[in-house]
C-alpha cells in the first residue's frame, strides 16, 4: 500500500468470523481503503486538491500516482458526492450534537436560511409599523 511521501507499507489483513452469519471478512486499519492500493491520506489529498480546482493530470505526478488513477477516484467521488454528504453528516449529528441538527436542517432546505442567534425575524406587525393586524371575523 502506498502513503503520502511514496512510503509503502505492507498490510496482511486478519480474518475474522462473524457469529452471526458465520462468514469470514477482512479487517485492516482505519487508514486502509477497501480494494485500493492507497491509503486514505493520498486518496483524500488528491480529493482535497480537486475541490482547489487542480485538475488530475496535474494531481497524479504530485502525489506519485498515475493520473488516470486519480481520474478514477474523483470519478468515484463525484457520482457518490450526495451519499458522502448524507453520512457525513449523519456522522456529525452524532458527533456535534444541536448544532449539528441545525445545519442539517438547514441542509435539508437550503431555499429557507436558518435563523442566526439574536437575528431572529421580528414580528410581521413590528416589520411594517405603517400597517395594524386587522383581526378577521
Amino acid at each position: 500500500m502506498t502513503l503520502l511521501g511514496g512510503r509503502r507499507v505492507a498490510v496482511r489483513p486478519r480474518r475474522a468470523r462473524c457469529t452471526a452469519c458465520e462468514v469470514t471478512h477482512m479487517i485492516v486499519p482505519a487508514w486502509c481503503v477497501p480494494r485500493r492500493a492507497h491509503g486514505l491520506e493520498v486518496i483524500g489529498t488528491a480529493a482535497a486538491a480537486a475541490l482547489a480546482g487542480h485538475g488530475h493530470r496535474a494531481i497524479g505526478p504530485e502525489l506519485g500516482v498515475p493520473a488516470a488513477t486519480v481520474r478514477g477516484w474523483l470519478r468515484r467521488l463525484r457520482a457518490r458526492a450526495e451519499q458522502l454528504r448524507c453520512h457525513a453528516l449523519g456522522q456529525l449529528a452524532v458527533f456535534g450534537g444541536d448544532r449539528a441538527e441545525r445545519r442539517q436542517q438547514r441542509m435539508a432546505h437550503p431555499a429557507t436560511p436558518a435563523p442566526q442567534p439574536g437575528h431572529e425575524d421580528p414580528p410581521r406587525a413590528a416589520r411594517r409599523p405603517d400597517t395594524t393586524p386587522v383581526a378577521r371575523p
